[in-house]
């Protein structure tokens, strides 16, 4: 049951994006916005809902990969927490992204935050498997 809803889930999302890419290439500038709105929307939701179901597969794999993980997910947290501190809170960065322009130093921000907690739960769940097998084997 799981793995057919992974498939359908998996290919909706791959419709959706392909409806978006075509929605954005090929239709005017009235009808786009929707359409491509309507397809994004879908296609968010699909991820969404293949990252909840498959997230055993995914912590399964991210404990195997573990050291590299860390690596490629604390230099990003590095990256992205300097530009985004610098874009949103110096005024400097304030003046280089102003209004509107400002939500990517802040997106970059929050994906900082969140590249944080990736971390954190992948780190935890490994040392709580760890910890559970050494109880186990006491």
């Amino acid at each position: 049951m799981k793995k057919k809803l992974i498939r359908i889930f998996g290919l909706i999302l791959i419709v959706s994006i392909i409806g978006y890419i075509l929605g954005r290439s090929l239709w005017g500038e009235v009808i786009t916005d929707d359409i491509g709105d309507y397809f994004l929307w879908v296609s968010g939701i699909c991820a969404l809902l293949l990252v909840l179901l498959s997230m055993s597969r995914i912590i399964k794999l991210a404990w195997k990969i573990r050291m590299k993980l860390n690596l490629f997910f604390g230099l990003l947290t590095i990256v992205f927490g300097v530009f985004g501190y610098w874009g949103v809170f110096t005024e400097a960065g304030n003046r280089q992204y102003d209004e509107m322009a400002g939500i990517i130093p802040g997106f970059a921000l929050l994906m900082a935050c969140f590249l944080l907690f990736c971390l954190l739960v992948i780190n935890v769940s490994w040392w709580l498997k760890v910890y559970q097998q050494k109880v186990a084997h006491s």
